[in-house]
């Protein structure tokens, strides 16, 4: 099931989710505060990685070990979610939008958007646990209304290598999840 992008996000596979994101108008962004940005970034991909890694697939004779260490994951994956409720509900947290994106571009749908051929710095707080965005300087290309709102579609702005990668991953771990979910079915109720 490979998820094809609409002609403004290209073909291939796109990270799509109803997450909070924030905008706001950047001149140029040059220099040390550009590399500060990706730096972050970098080191905020790496986190969510790990916090979505799988544990290890073990053989019979470490099935003891196994289920030990899928214990702890549980209870570390619940205090992080427990302490992230504890923050975001003292963070402010901009309002929650559908977004598409790509390793090259994104698209949301907003009911307040920048005007078209602005450069913008955007803020996508990918998990609910993790008050942290994901911060992208974009090119806003096309914003089109839509309904009561606007699509806007914007090119990200140059990422360095190893952020660019990151943020692949990420869109790849998503779509095998939705592909893996697929071959399961649909859950009991």
């Amino acid at each position: 099931m490979v998820e094809q992008g609409p002609e403004s996000l290209g073909a291939g596979l796109v990270y799509e989710d109803t997450v909070p994101l924030a905008w706001r108008p950047v001149p140029d962004l040059q220099g040390l505060h550009a590399v500060r940005i990706q730096n972050a970034n970098e080191e905020f991909l790496r986190v969510v990685s790990a916090l979505e890694g799988q544990p290890p697939e073990g053989d019979e004779t470490n099935e003891e070990v196994l289920r030990e260490l899928q214990r702890l994951d549980a209870k570390i994956d619940l205090l992080l979610e427990l302490v992230g409720k504890v923050l975001t509900a003292h963070t402010a947290m901009p309002e929650s939008v559908p977004i598409r994106l790509s390793g090259a571009s994104i698209e949301w749908t907003t009911t307040h958007a920048p005007e078209a051929e602005s450069d913008v710095l955007i803020e996508v707080f990918l998990r609910p646990s993790l008050p942290q965005p994901l911060t992208m300087p974009a090119r806003i290309v096309s914003v089109d209304a839509v309904g009561a709102g606007f699509k806007v579609v914007g090119v990200l702005g140059e990422l360095c290598d190893p952020l660019q990668e990151w943020i692949e991953r990420m869109i790849f771990r998503q779509h095998r999840r939705r592909v893996a979910d697929a071959r399961r079915g649909p859950r009991p109720v």
